[in-house]
C-alpha cells in the first residue's frame, strides 16, 4: 500500500500494486491399478490415485510503500504492522482409493457402454506458510487443513469404435459421495512474542466428487494393448479451503462447509489386458 499512513475511520488504504498470492498451477500426478475379470461382461477394478503440487511466491517493496498482511488475526497487535518483505508457501496433495465392480450395459462392433458401482477412500492435504518482515520483526502464519474418509462411487464410460485400425472415443463419468473429518490448525507466531495465535478445528462433512474424462485412443487387433489420451476436470464439492478456513479464524466464526476445489488437465493411459 501506499506507506505508513493510517487512512481515516472507514476508509482503505490506497493500494500501488497487485495482491501477492500463492496458486497451484499444472503438476504431474499418477494413477495405476489393476481389474480382474469375474465373466465376459464384467470385472473387478483397483485403482490408486496420487497428485502433489506446491507453489511459492514473494514480494517485496522499498519504503515509503509498506505490506500489509491478509491473514494475520486481525485482533493481534501484527495484524496492522507494516512490512517490508513477504513469501508464502501453498502444498496441495491428495490420495485417492477406488474399489468397483464394472459390468458390461451395451456393446456391438461398434461401440460398448460399461457401468460401474463400488467404494473410494479420498484423503485431502492443504498446507499455507506466510512470512512478513520489516526491521525489527517477523510474522509467520501456518495454516493446514487434511480431510480423510470414505463413501460411495458410481460411474459410467462408454466406447466408440472409428474404424478397423483399432482408432476409439472414450468418455468417461463417477460421481463420488465421500464422508469424513475435517481437521484444520493456525498457527501465528511472533519473533518478539513467540506464539500469538493458536486455533484448531474439526468438523465432519461430506465432500461429492464429479468426474468427467473425454478423449481419444488406439487398441491393437487382440484387444490386449491399448493407449488412450484425452482431458478430464474433477469437481470436489462441499470442502474447507485453506483461504476459507484462515477467514473463518480471523472472524472466530464457525466453519461451515461450502466451497470447492477443481483440477482439470491433460490425462494419458496405457493399459496391458
Amino acid at each position: 500500500i501506499n506507506g505508513a499512513i493510517t487512512p481515516p475511520a472507514g476508509v482503505a488504504p490506497i493500494q500501488i500494486g497487485m495482491e501477492a498470492a500463492v496458486d497451484i498451477d499444472f503438476n504431474p500426478g499418477f494413477r495405476a491399478g489393476f481389474s480382474y475379470y469375474l465373466n465376459k461382461c464384467s470385472d473387478l477394478v483397483a485403482t490408486y490415485t496420487h497428485f502433489e503440487s506446491d507453489t511459492t511466491d514473494q514480494v517485496s517493496v522499498n519504503t515509503p510503500y509498506v505490506i500489509h498482511s491478509l491473514v494475520n488475526h486481525p485482533g493481534t497487535r501484527a495484524a496492522p504492522s507494516n512490512f517490508l518483505a513477504a513469501s508464502a508457501r501453498l502444498d496441495l496433495d491428495f490420495q485417492l482409493a477406488d474399489l468397483e465392480y464394472r459390468a458390461l450395459f451395451s456393446s456391438c462392433c461398434k461401440h460398448a457402454i460399461y457401468y460401474s458401482a463400488g467404494v473410494r477412500y479420498g484423503h485431502l492435504d492443504q498446507y499455507f506458510n506466510s512470512s512478513f518482515s520489516n526491521s525489527t520483526t517477523t510474522e509467520t502464519v501456518t495454516s493446514q487443513v487434511r480431510f480423510d474418509g470414505g463413501g460411495i462411487r458410481l460411474g459410467l464410460e462408454g466406447e466408440r469404435y472409428l474404424a478397423k485400425c483399432g482408432l476409439m472415443a472414450y468418455g468417461r463419468s463417477a460421481v463420488s459421495f465421500v464422508g469424513g473429518s475435517f481437521r484444520g490448525r493456525y498457527l501465528q507466531n511472533d519473533t518478539l512474542q513467540g506464539d500469538v495465535v493458536i486455533a484448531g478445528m474439526d468438523e465432519d462433512g461430506v465432500i461429492s466428487m464429479l468426474d468427467l474424462e473425454l478423449g481419444l485412443g488406439w487398441a491393437t487387433a487382440d484387444g490386449r494393448f491399448r493407449v488412450t489420451g484425452g482431458y478430464m476436470f474433477s469437481g470436489w464439492f462441499n470442502t474447507i479451503n485453506s483461504d476459507e478456513y484462515i477467514q473463518a479464524v480471523q472472524t472466530n466464526s464457525t466453519v461451515s462447509v461450502g466451497n470447492s476445489l477443481a483440477f482439470d488437465g491433460l490425462v494419458a493411459r496405457t493399459e496391458f489386458r
